[in-house]
């Protein structure tokens, strides 16, 4: 449920999801972009497209919130991810991206408990968040939820390092947000692909 009224749906983001998260990124504002890539980005390139959603779901594994409208059979309001790093296969790093007009109505709060766990239950020890001093929302929410870690500024890049334990609350948290849910955070069935791919 969100705050205000409504309710979205959360699930794992799949390789259909391109069109949903382009236009999720079409209604990211200006700052909204930058706090989340660090570079003032106009449009996401094909390429880039692919990357944020053919994922193994276990290396690389990514989280959408949506809701049906009368205008848009699926309307994406936020994402969050986490990535194995290479050099650190214990640490996960995660980002959570939210449409400007859903920010502060408990989105980011609940993908952030579902990221935790989704990422400890894959065997991560850490979910690391690098962002800009100026996101102060995200700052917020990291700070609310993971009281017990610190920000470490690394050339202008504050850096929050967050413990995951298989017995965290956010585990708790996942476990009944999966009973909830039942199928829904489980992958959907991918269609064939179309010819020549």
């Amino acid at each position: 449920m969100l705050a205000g009224g409504g309710e979205a749906q959360l699930r794992l983001l799949d390789a259909d999801d391109k069109g949903l998260l382009r236009r999720g990124f079409e209604r990211l504002s200006d700052d909204g972009r930058y706090n989340r890539f660090f570079v003032r980005k106009r449009m996401l390139l094909d390429a880039e497209l692919d990357y944020l959603t053919e994922l193994d779901q276990i290396h690389h594994l990514a989280l959408v919130a949506v809701r049906a409208t009368a205008l848009e059979p699926t309307e994406g309001l936020a994402v969050a991810r986490a990535v194995r790093l290479v050099t650190e296969p214990h640490v996960y790093e995660g980002a959570i991206a939210v449409v400007d007009e859903f920010q502060g109505r408990g989105l980011g709060a609940a993908l952030l408990r579902r990221l935790m766990a989704a990422t400890a239950e894959r065997g991560g020890g850490s979910l690391r968040f690098c962002l800009l001093p100026t996101n102060t929302a995200m700052r917020a929410l990291l700070t609310s939820l993971a009281p017990q870690s610190a920000f470490v500024d690394e050339d202008g890049v504050l850096r929050l390092d967050i413990p995951l334990d298989g017995s965290s609350p956010a585990r708790s948290t996942a476990a009944a947000l999966d009973a909830r849910a039942g199928d829904r955070l489980r992958p959907r069935a991918r269609r064939p692909p179309a010819p020549g791919r």
